[in-house]
């Protein structure tokens, strides 16, 4: 069904079911919310980094990450919450990490990006957090484009040079990859540690083992188990009057 020409992500047609208000005059879309062509010719932009292994390449830095923040809980006061120490930063972190993101400004995108998902925000908070970091990351990207690095944004930037993107499909680009992996990650998080806290049979197996297979199995079964977003994954879609129905 998803593959039927009346079906679309683009949030103009009319009686788009928006999960949250949203004002198209103030908010560019992303590729997120286009059709293909345009859709797939900009999502392959940013299929490279996430390939197995750039990824592989990339634990060490995520390693460090994790690490840095159990100590901080470690060393800290107790009770600890969960989410506000660990489930959240973690993926502000890591995908601040991959778009050239300098580490001192994490605490804003870590803020504004948990704006943007909160559901209790109101549509002026969520809009104001998005603008916040599309103006952020256009600056940015314009940065890279002097002094390109090893990171996405640079990626994204030499597409600008090439005419294939505009400075400001850039910056939308590299939001939509921070709100994406934010929620997900840090709900799978919160609520692995609590479905393993609710089995602990379940608990003590995994942690009684060294074998970094069962880790990974877990971790795959509590993918499968769980609803990490509250709208059931994905974009919302919906028929258009492109074609009678």
């Amino acid at each position: 069904m998803a593959a039927d020409p009346r079906v679309s992500a683009d949030p103009h047609h009319l009686g788009y079911p928006a999960l949250t208000p949203i004002n198209l005059k103030r908010q560019k879309a992303s590729f997120i919310s286009m059709d293909d062509p345009e859709h797939a010719r900009q999502r392959r932009m940013v299929t490279a980094p996430f390939a197995i292994k750039r990824i592989e390449a990339f634990r060490p830095a995520v390693q460090k990450i994790v690490d840095g923040l159990i100590d901080d809980m470690l060393a800290g006061p107790k009770p600890v919450d969960l989410v506000e120490a660990f489930a959240l930063p973690v993926p502000s972190l890591v995908i601040s990490e991959m778009l050239g993101v300098p580490y001192d400004n994490h605490e804003f995108f870590q803020e504004n990006s948990k704006t943007i998902i909160k559901r209790t925000a109101t549509p002026e908070q969520r809009m104001s957090a998005h603008e916040a970091l599309t103006a952020y990351l256009d600056r940015l990207v314009g940065e890279k484009l002097d002094n390109p690095a090893d990171d996405l944004l640079s990626e994204l930037g030499k597409r600008v040079k090439a005419g294939e993107l505009t400075q400001l499909d850039a910056a939308q680009t590299g939001k939509l990859l921070l709100i994406a992996g934010h929620q997900t990650t840090a709900n799978m998080i919160a609520l692995g540690t609590l479905a393993l806290l609710r089995n602990p049979g379940q608990l003590a197996l995994l942690r009684e083992s060294d074998d970094p297979k069962l880790v990974a199995s877990t971790v795959e079964e509590l993918l499968r188990y769980l609803n990490v977003v509250h709208n059931g994954g994905g974009a919302p879609r919906r028929r258009t009057s492109r074609s009678p129905a």
